[in-house]
């Protein structure tokens, strides 16, 4: 990555920390199954509804650049990618490389995983995220 790339890409993730550090700060809710199954009445099943700010992050993330072509399955199944999904610890010493790895593993696999980008929300992982840009950024200046 370039530096002016990279510092960029930074900024557009460590804008999120002030949102998602707020004490309102949802990632969406369940929506409860509706409907008898009739043809009057159709059967939803349960769904998440991603929230504005989720769905803000997401698209964020595609837009600045932090997905990459990477086989993120691979790497998800790896000690770095475990110890860094599983510990937030470890993202506040995140490389730029491995925040892009983490966001990547992140939003391709919340497509096969209903609610799964709201989960990272909860566990903090978002927000250690960021916070780490905002570090990363912050050594720049």
């Amino acid at each position: 990555m370039r530096q002016a790339d990279t510092t960029t890409m930074l900024r557009a993730l460590a804008a999120f920390g002030p949102q998602l550090r707020a004490p309102d700060a949802s990632p969406g809710r369940w929506a409860d199954q509706t409907g008898s199954g009739t043809l009057d009445d159709p059967l939803t099943m349960p769904s998440f509804e991603t929230s504005d700010l989720l769905n803000r992050f997401e698209a964020m993330t595609y837009n600045a650049g932090w997905v990459q072509d990477v086989d993120w399955m691979e790497w998800s199944r790896g000690p770095e990618a475990k110890r860094l999904l599983r510990d937030n610890a470890s993202l506040a010493e995140a490389t730029v490389d491995q925040i892009a790895n983490v966001l990547t593993t992140i939003v391709r696999s919340a497509r096969f995983n209903e609610g799964a980008l709201a989960g990272y929300f909860k566990e903090g992982v978002l927000l250690a995220l960021a916070e780490r840009a905002e570090a990363l950024l912050a050594t720049k200046a």
